[in-house]
């Protein structure tokens, strides 16, 4: 995720991060582990505050079709991910996600509960981080789910997350996976599947909409103990629609 891959990624809300807006680059082959074929570089995200948070969607500038997405087409959202740092606790744990039905919300509280995630939530006991699911409707209403998986400190994941919607809008088939092979050869493992009904309005949101039909990431980052930063790591984003 060097720089001009960034170029195709608009924030939303940001917190205080290390790096300001565009975190930090990283050289892979510095961490533990190292990813090789994904990109010379990766980001850091290291909170400067007790608790830093943002939200990123593609730029509907540079990404067009990913910006109001219609129920004709499916969504393939994928992403390496880790966590690092320390596993001690100050305030509560930290996430690095992938975000469908994305919505423009400024407001932390609200904002990280709009649309359905997939990712990691480590720390403050939680080694290894357990993946999870969430789901929420435009006021904040949400289901969380600890999908069975962990990661382990300091590796490597790469996850993905399909949501596929039936047409006429009834219900969202969303499926989230784990590679278990390797980056050059991956082997997509489902972790997760969910029918989400357009019924269960805690958790619906429309497709279609102006507000919320982004796609992206999510990272909420609390501070660990005085020189023992807690850190989340992305390299690969990637997005994909398909016609259904």
């Amino acid at each position: 995720m060097a720089y001009a891959d960034w170029s195709g990624v608009h924030y939303l809300v940001v917190g205080g991060f290390r790096g300001g807006q565009d975190a930090v680059q990283v050289v892979n082959s510095t961490l533990s582990g190292p990813l090789t074929l994904s990109g010379q570089d990766c980001r850091k995200w290291e909170a400067l505050g007790q608790a830093e948070y943002a939200f990123y969607k593609l730029d509907p500038t540079a990404h067009p079709t990913f910006t109001v997405i219609p129920d004709t087409k499916a969504i393939s959202l994928r992403a390496w991910v880790r966590w690092d740092g320390t596993t001690a606790c100050l305030y509560s744990e930290n996430q690095i996600c992938l975000r469908a039905k994305l919505g423009l919300s400024t407001d932390y509280s609200q904002g990280e509960r709009h649309g359905y995630s997939f990712g990691i939530n480590g720390g403050c006991g939680r080694n290894p981080a357990p993946f999870y699911w969430q789901g929420g409707n435009k006021t904040g209403a949400n289901v969380i789910v600890d999908t069975g998986s962990t990661l382990a400190f300091g590796t490597w994941a790469q996850i993905r997350m399909d949501v596929i919607p039936t047409s006429p809008s009834v219900s969202d088939t969303i499926r989230c996976y784990i590679n278990t092979g390797t980056e050059a050869s991956p082997i997509w493992t489902l972790e997760y599947e969910r029918i989400q009904l357009a019924s269960e309005t805690n958790v619906w949101i429309p497709w279609g909409d102006a507000d919320y039909g982004n796609v992206g990431f999510g990272v909420r980052v609390y501070q660990g103990p005085v020189g023992q930063p807690a850190l989340v790591h992305m390299d690969g984003f990637d997005a994909r629609l398909k016609d259904v």
